[in-house]
């Protein structure tokens, strides 16, 4: 049992680099069936300095640390590293005991800084009410913490995001990393002036991982109302335009290019 256990206890690919807010799995496979098993944290690589989960702010066992092997020799815990893990390295350790006989092994973790970031690429915009649709979209930067652009690897991205206060969800792709905004969401009047606030409420890698959000979190988009076109009185009784015809400005060329346009008063139909 011993054996097979040193020689196959693995963890899963990144977990002894986690990144700050992300809870990782560590499993150990070929250990023999009935042993009982122990998760625990130590702060030095010969088992001393026990941490106390319910204690360290460091991190947290999510689920059980300890149990029984199954026929499929697998012990797996989850751990979910909290902000400020970085400032340390621990070790994780797997004791398996059975007939009295024990062994344990250990996997040593780094947590890495998670200053990710994700913001709008602006944080306004305007456009004039459209009586063919209003829905639109905006564009949203991610950086990774060096400042690059978060890689494919991690795509999609989950974003919570609220539109006049109402929340909402989409995937990100890394080849479209812009949020739609539906017109039915926000339902414009055309006889006003409409703000939009879109707002990032969170943003998760496809892992679960969180991404801060950025300086630029919220983004307002205007729908600035179509202009009243109306005839005074005084315009009506000047032309003579009673409340049965149908008046409307044209505009024309008389004498073709290079000449200066007039504007003029018409009745009925074009």
């Amino acid at each position: 049992m011993l054996t097979a256990f040193g020689l196959l206890a693995k963890a899963q690919r990144s977990a002894d680099t986690p990144l700050e807010g992300g809870s990782y799995v560590y499993a150990c496979n070929g250990i023999s069936e009935g042993a009982d098993y122990t998760f625990f944290v130590t702060a030095n690589a010969d088992g001393t300095g026990v941490y106390d989960d319910d204690l360290t702010w460091e991190f947290d066992f999510i689920g059980n640390t300890t149990g029984v092997i199954a026929d499929d020799g697998l012990a797996t815990t989850q751990i979910l590293w909290n902000e400020g893990a970085s400032l340390n390295n621990y070790y994780v350790w797997l004791e398996v005991s059975i007939l009295g006989c024990s062994n344990s092994i250990r996997l040593e973790v780094a947590p890495q800084l998670n200053n990710r970031v994700a913001e709008f690429e602006s944080t306004a915009s305007t456009d004039c009410f459209n009586k063919e649709g209003n829905s639109f979209s905006e564009r949203i930067i991610t950086l990774d913490n060096n400042g690059q652009p978060i890689g494919a690897a991690y795509f999609p991205l989950n974003v919570e995001f609220s539109v006049n206060g109402v929340s909402y969800s989409q995937k990100l792709q890394y080849d479209d990393q812009s949020i739609q905004v539906d017109e039915d969401w926000f339902s414009p009047d055309p006889t006003v002036d409409n703000d939009v606030l879109v707002a990032i409420t969170s943003i998760t890698d496809k892992d679960g991982i969180p991404i801060k959000s950025g300086t630029s979190a919220t983004y307002t988009h205007t729908i600035f109302a179509l202009p009243i076109i109306e005839f005074s009185e005084e315009l009506r009784k000047k032309y003579l335009i009673d409340e049965g015809a149908f008046a409307h400005i044209v505009t024309y060329n008389p004498d073709g290019i290079g000449q200066s346009w007039t504007n003029r008063i018409s009745t009925g139909t074009e």
